[in-house]
């Protein structure tokens, strides 16, 4: 049986695999059993609450579309804690819960509006894909080509974790070295 300590990493270890997998450098890991919470803190190298409210009041213009794929990228991270603990049967921490799945529908209310209104040509508003269909269909992403290609490093990842509690952006950077899981490799074209 897992320890919480190790549930908490895996949760931790998945949000950090997608996030470089996507491009964002991981600065630090950390787990705090007896407070419930971890934490990864990724440099996305844009505001996610500042892109959403400008995509959201300007969302047919040229900075949104350079928004649009980090946005979708960061969504993807935000999914993964809790995707990973569906792939691990493991029943998290309710609060880590809360907080993604707020992200998650902001984020995923500003890449639907956009995306609808960058559409060329733009179907009727009826036919904008609901928030909850979007984000089931980015789970099914990161769960298929994100997640599940990579359970021998979320696992030795969730192990080094759950020894050391906390890591360095220098140790993240030499795991993912040594695991071959190469920075930045999600296209554009892939994200739902």
């Amino acid at each position: 049986m897992a320890t919480k300590a190790y549930e908490y990493a895996v949760h931790e270890a998945s949000h950090a695999i997608v996030a470089w997998l996507c491009g964002f450098p991981v600065k630090r890991i950390r787990i705090d059993v007896e407070n419930n919470r971890g934490a990864t803190d990724p440099e996305r190298g844009f505001d996610p609450d500042e892109a959403c409210y400008y995509v959201r009041n300007h969302s047919a213009d040229d900075r949104t579309r350079s928004l649009l794929p980090r946005m979708k990228r960061d969504l993807a991270g935000r999914l993964a804690g809790t995707i990973g603990d569906e792939v691990y049967g493991i029943v998290g921490s309710e609060a880590e819960y809360k907080r993604d799945r707020a992200a998650a529908k902001e984020l995923s209310t500003a890449i639907t509006l956009a995306s609808w209104k960058l559409a060329d040509p733009r179907p009727p508003l009826s036919d904008r894909e609901p928030e909850g269909v979007y984000i089931r269909r980015m789970n099914d992403f990161v769960r298929g080509k994100l997640l599940d290609p990579h359970r021998s490093a979320i696992e030795a990842l969730a192990a080094e974790i759950e020894r050391k509690g906390d890591l360095s952006e220098s140790e993240i950077r030499d795991f993912f070295a040594s695991r071959s899981v190469s920075f930045g490799s999600v296209r554009d074209d892939e994200l739902p």
